[in-house]
Order: C-alpha cells, then structure tokens, then sequence
C-alpha cells in the first residue's frame, strides 16, 4: 500500500547555529550560490528553471525517502583564488570572447554588473537569437536590473538568472550545431568569480573584460511569407470544446488516463496553456499517488510549456514542496525562491507571503538565524495583503521558530499575535494549538501559572472542536503544571 502525503514534519535535529560574525566566502556558480543574501522586497523577485529540476529521473514508483538518493545536491563555499582568476581568462580566450592580453598580475579583477549584462546581451545579439527566445532571456534581463537598481541587490537571485539565461543561449547554440555546448554558462560562471559590483554603473568600465564581437553582417530581407489556407474556426472551436470537456471530466474524477486522452489534443489547440494545465494537474495526482519522479516530470513540461506566470508559480511550489518534504534542502530553497519570483510576477502578495514563511521554516528547521530574514520580510508581505488569517500564519510559524532559537519572549509575543488574527476569522482549532503551544512554552520554561492559564484555554478551544485527542494531550500537561 503507498503511503499517503500527510502534513509537512520539520524534524528537530541537534541544533547548529551559525556565528553570525563568520566570514562570509564566495560561491561558485557552478555550485549552489550562499542562501543567506537578505531576500529584497519586489514584486519580480527572480526566477529560473534550475538544471537540477531538468535532471533525468528514475521512472517507477518510489517513496520520498527513496527519492532522497536521486535528488542529492552537493554545497561548497569558495573564494576566488588568483588560479581560479587565471581560469576565467582562459575560457575567455578561448572562445573568443575576451581580448585582453594584459598579465594577470597586472589584471583588475573588479567589473560592474553593468558591463556584463551589456556583454551578454550583445553575445545573445552575437549569436543571432532568434526574437522568441530573446523575449524570454530579456525577461531574465529585466528581472536582474531590477535587483541591481535596489540599494541591496539580492545577489543569489542576480546570479541564478544570468545563469539560467546562458542556458537558454547554449541550448539554442547546441541545438544549431547539433553539438553540446556550455560556452555562455561557462563565461557567467567564470566572471562571477570576479570581484563584481552589483550596483549598475555603466559608466565603470574594465577593459580587461571587453568581449570580442564580430562585425555584425547585413541582414537578408525576410522573404514573403507563404499564404496559408486558412482554417475553419468552427473546426477548431470544436476541437477546442472536446478539449475542455475532457479535462472538466478529467480534473473531476482525478483521472491520468483521461488526462491523457485530452494531451493527445493539445497539438492544434486554440488555448495553448492549456496543456501545461492538464499536465500539472497530472503532476498533483501523481505526487498524491507519492510517485515523486512521475510528478517531478509533469511539473518540469508543465513550467517549458506555460507562459502563465500564476500557473509557473504553483508548479514551482509544487516542486518545492516535495523536496521539502524529502528533507532536499537546496531543491527546495531553489524553487521557493523561484516560486516568490513568479508569484511577484503575477503580484500576489498572499502567495509570496506563503512560500517565503516556508523558506524560513526550512533555515530554523537547520537552527539557522537566516530564518528571522525571511519571516521579517514574509511579515512585511503579509501586511500589503492584509488578511488576518495570512498574518497569523506568518506569526504562528515565527513564533515556533523562536522557540527553537531559545528565544522564549518573542515566541510568546508572536504567538498570542497568531492568537489574535486568527480569533478575527473564527479558526477555532488553530486557536486551540497556538494556546496549546504557548502553554508547553511555558511549562518548558517552568513558568508554571502561566503555562496553566493558556493550556486552560487551550482546552475550552478544543472542547468546542470536540478533539478528543487534543483534550487528552491538553489535560496531560495540564496535570503536569498543576
């Protein structure tokens, strides 16, 4: 029998927190960048398909214990040595890019961001990208000039996208020479080993890393285009009918079967979304069905298919949520942060508020202080969304994580702010658990009466609900206190 998906565990392990007055070091690009940037607030946060979640996975059923062994992701700090310096000017030369001859010792290794996004988008000039795909890498583009214009750029979210974007361009380039290339990811790779200044000037100018680019040739006139015959609309009104019908029915009776059926009519749909929508609906069956590869697969052609930023948006916290919940904790970093970009994109508040509360979790569950970042800016969220039941979930989780943290004051204080918000909307049972939870604080901490008066009214809360195992664990420590 496989085993249902219950509620998300946050596994308490020995606590490791980290010295805050640490060296911070540089990653590599090819590595996972360092999660600690502070998160800015922005209504495009970032966004990029990560080439882990295009990684072949292994078909068949498997747990998500299982699924642990195939998604394995490996972290490694770095600071640029004077080798790895001397590395990037190879690449650089090699292919053609850069054209310095200056010796390294007499190099300046400080660039503006300015200067590369100029040079990449010149490279994506270069190589003659096609007008579709140069619309998806300036959407790249745009959502990194709106980091470097902040007073902080977030520089995780800087350096994913450049990245991300020089995989649209080398796939485009490996699929023109029908040869695999990594020419453009190894350049952003490369310069990001540099000192770089993320605050855009473009007028700070390092000439030892201009890039060569060839005359630009005089383009042909496109020739006419052929007239085509044109197609009946009540033909495709019609397939487009059956279409719907089918994945009404499908999405009712939960169905991978007739879902299948209305994918083989996506082909000359009017609706175009409507085939990344069948196959992430297929992806939730799947990851409810705990077949973690099948679902992983669908949401991966859901987010090459959709240009729905609502849709993308759900799917990369789909995605996240099953790492999560394999204890995957740079996968699933990687796609909440994608997931608040595109929800930005789409300007809801409500979901960035939820998918960063849950990217705190995931660093107090590592007894990591970064934690407190993310719930302050999930806090700042909540209220551009002000709805009580969205700030008592970001002050019901920020409470649990202070706990964690040994901080018993602020744990109280944002509990009984959990409290409040959600006596607004009448949410008995998740009354009942924050009284609950603060009370246990408080016997943990032997303040005795206080843990008694809140876990009394833990009680007259869960009599209402009529939770009787609730009522059992409430009287337990309440004997305990007494």
């Amino acid at each position: 029998m496989i085993p249902k998906i219950g509620p998300r565990q946050y596994p308490i392990t020995k606590p490791q927190v980290n010295n805050e007055e640490d060296s911070k070091a540089k990653q590599t690009s090819a590595q996972t960048q360092e999660d600690g940037e502070n998160l800015q607030q922005s209504k495009g946060l970032a966004y990029a398909e990560e080439n882990r979640n295009q990684t072949q996975l292994p078909t068949g059923e498997q747990t998500r214990s299982n699924l642990v062994q195939t998604t394995k992701t490996n972290t490694k700090e770095y600071t640029a040595t004077e080798q790895e310096q001397e590395e990037y000017h190879k690449v650089t030369n090699h292919n053609g890019l850069c054209k310095t001859n200056t010796p390294l010792s007499q190099r300046s290794t400080k660039i503006n961001i300015a200067q590369i996004l100029k040079d990449f988008k010149n490279t994506a000039v270069a190589i003659a990208t096609p007008d579709d795909l140069m619309e998806e890498v300036d959407g790249y583009i745009d959502l990194i000039k709106k980091q470097v214009s902040k007073d902080k750029p977030n520089v995780k979210l800087i350096q994913s996208n450049l990245k991300n974007a020089g995989g649209l361009l080398d796939k485009y380039i490996s699929d023109t020479l029908n040869k695999d290339s990594k020419v453009v990811q190894n350049w952003v790779e490369a310069v990001f080993l540099q000192d770089v200044n993320y605050k855009y000037d473009d007028e700070e100018v390092n000439v030892d890393f201009l890039v060569n680019f060839p005359e630009k040739k005089e383009e042909e006139k496109p020739k006419e285009p052929q007239k085509l015959e044109e197609t009946k609309p009540q033909v495709v009104e019609d397939k487009d009918k059956e279409l719907k019908e089918k994945f009404i029915k499908a999405k009712k009776e939960s169905s991978i079967e007739q879902f299948r059926e209305a994918l083989s009519l996506t082909d000359n749909a009017h609706d175009k979304e409507i085939k990344p929508k069948i196959t992430f609906e297929m992806g939730k069956i799947y990851d409810k069905q705990d077949k973690l590869p099948e679902a992983l697969i669908c949401y991966q052609q859901t987010l090459e298919n959709s240009k729905d930023n609502n849709l993308k948006f759900q799917t990369h916290y789909s995605m996240a949520k099953i790492y999560d919940d394999v204890n995957e904790f740079e996968p699933a970093i990687d796609h909440y942060f994608i997931a608040i970009g595109y929800a930005g994109e789409a300007e809801n508040d409500e979901a960035q508020t939820t998918f960063l509360t849950k990217m705190a979790n995931l660093f107090a569950d590592k007894y990591d202080r970064k934690a407190l970042e993310f719930y302050s800016e999930a806090e700042t969220t909540a209220e551009r969304v002000d709805k009580p039941n969205v700030k008592a979930f970001v002050s019901s989780n920020r409470a649990t994580a202070y706990d964690k943290f040994n901080m018993p004051k602020d744990a109280l204080k944002y509990y009984s702010d959990a409290i409040q918000n959600y006596s607004q909307t009448n949410s008995t049972e998740k009354i009942a658990i924050n009284y609950k939870r603060a009370g246990e604080l408080m016997s943990d901490y032997k303040k005795k009466d206080k843990a008694k008066s809140l876990l009394q009214k833990a009680m007259s809360y869960a009599i209402k609900l009529d939770d009787k195992e609730m009522m059992k664990e409430i009287n337990k420590e309440l004997i305990v206190n007494m």
